[in-house]
């Protein structure tokens, strides 16, 4: 490290004691890097510029040529000590986990294959110059059978057979599959360090976090945001030019009412939302627009359609287990459609939907869509004899170019699926779900109409 009392120019020393470096916005940075650049000009700037009024050009030239490098030795000493320090904290380089991964590929390859061991070690010949490839394959593959990614069957003192499983990697518990083998081996780096990084996890362990990942991209759009469906109606008011009853905090503990006029939803910077409105005189039936008010849309619990007292409202869409909870907490809850699913969580519950059996005939260019987004408990029906099948059971006659898809679903997840592939899908049962989706296309071209 730097010691800064050494520094021979007593302005360069004070700067670094006073200042400090960000060292770590370097480290991606080559030494000709402009962000590197950059910094040895500001501390130039910062220290000398308006130091150096000597009026020969050549002396200036100098002077500054000669500081500069002295600010890049600095920065050069401060960067390498600072990767010395860490030294012993970075990763080291391992072959072992390399080769683990290489093999990995490879049976990602046969997937659902048995692979023998000599195949293995045949590939693995020159996985590297710098190891014994057949200890470091050895060591591998006891690896592989020890964490237990694979399958094996010892045939003989010499040859063992592995397979990986896809049913044992995505068993009957996950709701989402990867059937893309090239995705399979961009996460096996990721699986065997996460297998190495603790005692007792496995691959169930891995996937389950993998298809929290997916669920977080996939979800439905009504809970894309915990203020959606308030959103929502409001847009709707605004487009329509319609007063609205909001449920906000009353003085102490209590809630209130508020009808308003909205006008207008502003994001900010950190993606709030502000709701500009007009206050809306119950006792005249009058909008005031004398003011422009202003309410953050995290501060709206609720739309109140009812006409009724907000508590009164509030506590209708509670269950007896929230009201236990609330006895204790701050009451703030919200129902299942115009409320926030964000108060749900805090509670510790989530909103209940109903499923019920969904079924689809699909164009057969769907195919991989449904594997990668299935519907839970979701069959598909695709070949000859599983057609025949779907026909006996579901009495509904197969068509040419056709699959079916059988689940048992909400209706809100299903209907992300049916909207994303409109004009390919076609919705046999139930007629609700077909009912939510023609409603979604209206409230769209609603929206966009009175745009």
């Amino acid at each position: 490290m730097i010691n800064v009392n050494n520094l021979i120019d007593e302005k360069l020393k004070v700067f670094i004691s006073d200042n400090g470096i960000n060292i770590t916005s370097l480290l991606n940075e080559d030494f000709q890097g402009e962000l590197y650049k950059n910094l040895v000009d500001k501390i130039y700037e910062d220290i000398y510029l308006n130091t150096n009024t000597s009026q020969d050009s050549t002396a200036k030239r100098k002077f500054t040529i000669r500081k500069k490098e002295e600010i890049s030795h600095i920065l050069d000493n401060l960067l390498t000590s600072f990767m010395g320090s860490c030294e012993k904290y970075l990763p080291k380089e391992s072959n072992l986990n390399e080769a683990i991964v290489e093999i990995l590929k490879i049976l990602i390859d046969e997937l659902n294959k048995e692979v023998n061991s000599k195949s293995i070690y045949d590939e693995m010949f020159d996985f590297s110059s710098d190891v014994d490839n057949k200890d470091l394959t050895k060591r591998s593959l006891a690896n592989i059978k020890c964490l237990q990614i694979a399958d094996y069957i010892m045939k003989s003192k010499f040859n063992t057979l592995y397979k990986i499983d896809f049913d044992k990697w995505f068993n009957e518990y996950r709701k989402y599959y990867i059937h893309n083998k090239s995705l399979l081996k961009e996460l096996s780096p990721l699986l065997v360090a996460y297998l190495k990084s603790n005692k007792g996890i496995s691959t169930d362990d891995f996937f389950e976090i993998i298809e929290k990942v997916i669920f977080e991209f996939l979800k439905p759009i009504e809970f894309s945001s915990i203020n959606y469906s308030i959103e929502y109606e409001i847009l709707k008011a605004i487009n329509k030019g319609e007063k609205i009853t909001i449920i906000t905090d009353g003085r102490g503990d209590t809630f209130t009412n508020k009808t308003i006029s909205p006008i207008k939803i502003t994001i900010n910077k950190d993606n709030s939302r502000t709701i500009e409105y007009y206050d809306y005189n119950k006792t005249k039936e009058k909008i005031n627009i004398s003011k422009i008010r202003e309410i953050n849309l995290s501060n709206i619990h609720a739309i109140n359609d009812e006409g009724i007292p907000a508590r009164e409202y509030l506590i209708k869409y509670t269950t007896p287990k929230q009201l236990n909870i609330l006895k204790e907490i701050e009451f703030k809850l919200v129902q299942n459609y115009y409320l926030k699913t964000e108060i749900l969580e805090k509670l510790e519950t989530k909103i209940i939907e109903d499923k019920e059996q969904i079924i689809l005939e699909c164009n057969t260019n769907l195919l991989e869509y449904f594997l990668y987004k299935p519907l839970q408990n979701q069959s598909i029906f695709k070949t000859e004899d599983e057609l025949k099948y779907f026909e006996e059971v579901y009495k509904y006659k197969a068509k040419d170019n056709k699959f079916y898809v059988v689940g048992n679903d909400t209706i809100t997840n299903a209907s992300s699926s049916v909207l994303k592939c409109l004009g390919e899908v076609k919705v046999l049962t139930p007629i609700s779900l077909n009912d939510f989706v023609n409603e979604k296309i209206q409230k769209h071209t609603s929206l966009s109409s009175s745009s």
